[in-house]
């Protein structure tokens, strides 16, 4: 009796021990991803402020 109380009291800590491992690596790759996603805008919208309007019928990368 005493055997089967210590292993269920082991196999308990490491199923919590993994579940919140589990729920660190969802946090930390959630943050990683909200942070790469406002980078991105970040840098498109830079680059939309730098870039040249279209110009009457011509194509935009037209050499003048």
């Amino acid at each position: 009796m005493l055997a089967t109380a210590r292993w269920l009291e082991a196999t308990a800590t490491d199923n919590a021990l993994e579940l919140l491992n589990v729920f660190m690596a969802n946090e930390l790759v959630g943050r990683a991803e909200r942070n790469a996603a406002k980078a991105v805008v970040k840098r498109a919208s830079g680059q939309a402020r730098h870039a040249r309007p279209f110009e009457g019928d011509r194509p935009p990368l037209a050499f003048r």
